[in-house]
């Protein structure tokens, strides 16, 4: 299913994975994700090094079983998310992780995650920071921190 340029409604249920490649820049307007997955380490969106993400009003539901950590979102290195307007949890980790991309939350619920509701990372292989802008949001009822930055090139 073509999601680029998507608008759905209330209604609108996408099960799996969406995967942004490197070079793509994808909008996404009123769709609930719904990621219920017995893999590990399976975000319901993962946005790879290079690749773009405007999500607005949008539902992300997550369960993906690990060892370690796992997200319901994730931003690669030099990758971008820009999330306005929805509602994120993660029934097993963290709602949204970047690592070493850019991230603004805007206008967003971020709740009931296991781990933390937004961790920030320096790249694993590179060291490269992350940049993370969250405004008028609310991160609540986490299990670790509202908000988790780690790495001195880190930015909040």
């Amino acid at each position: 299913v073509p999601l680029d340029g998507m608008e759905g409604n209330d209604e609108e249920v996408i099960t799996g994975q969406l995967i942004v490649g490197a070079g793509e820049n994808i909008r996404i307007v009123g769709v609930h994700f719904e990621h219920k997955v017995v893999e590990p380490y399976s975000p319901a969106i993962r946005i790879l090094p290079g690749g773009s993400c405007v999500l607005e009003n949008v539902t992300v539901i997550h369960s993906s079983p690990s060892v370690a950590s796992n997200f319901a979102i994730e931003v690669g290195r030099d990758a971008s998310l820009l999330i306005k307007g929805s509602s994120v949890t993660s029934n097993t980790g963290s709602g949204i992780c970047v690592q070493g991309g850019t991230c603004e939350v805007s206008s967003c619920r971020i709740e009931s995650c296991k781990e933390h509701g937004v961790a920030a990372y320096e790249d694993i292989e590179t060291g490269q920071g992350s940049i993370v802008m969250i405004r008028d949001s609310v991160i609540d009822g986490c299990g670790g921190y509202g908000i988790q930055a780690r790495g001195e090139e880190v930015q909040v």
